[in-house]
């Protein structure tokens, strides 16, 4: 689990106690009802943090494999190696970092999103960006 989704449940887990707290004046029938609104709401928000690392990597892995189908077309004499960028959370478009090794020492960046597939940028693996190696009359092979 990440960092910020066990904070999230901590403030989720804080309002529900004071909300649950709170319906102990209340009769006794609206009470059972709150605290068993808000159960089922703690293991929902329990359930979707602890299932969103496997949903983020299934997706992530989806991609690789559509940009690897895509780069293997495109390149069919080339090798590459696909790196992921380490997202925490679920997006339409996955970024995926590609360094081809006929050129180490350029990160091309692609872009999926559904089955479109696109190169969004390059940079040098000493941090340069594509502006300043442009610049300097490097032109990017992929």
């Amino acid at each position: 689990m990440y960092p910020t989704s066990i904070i999230i449940i901590g403030y989720v887990f804080v309002i529900l106690a004071i909300v649950s707290g709170i319906s102990y004046f209340l009769k006794p029938f609206i009470r059972k009802l709150i605290w068993g609104v808000s159960g089922t709401i703690l293991i929902i928000v329990i359930g979707y943090f602890a299932l969103l690392p496997i949903l983020v990597e299934s997706q992530t892995n989806e991609a690789i494999g559509k940009l690897n189908t895509y780069l293997t077309t495109i390149y069919p004499n080339e090798k590459w190696e696909i790196i992921d960028t380490d997202d925490d959370e679920l997006k339409a478009t996955v970024e995926l970092h590609v360094i081809f090794e006929n050129e180490y020492e350029v990160v091309y960046a692609y872009y999926i999103k559904d089955e479109k597939i696109g190169q969004s940028d390059f940079w040098s693996q000493s941090g340069e960006s594509s502006e300043e190696l442009i610049a300097k009359g490097f032109e990017p092979i992929h």
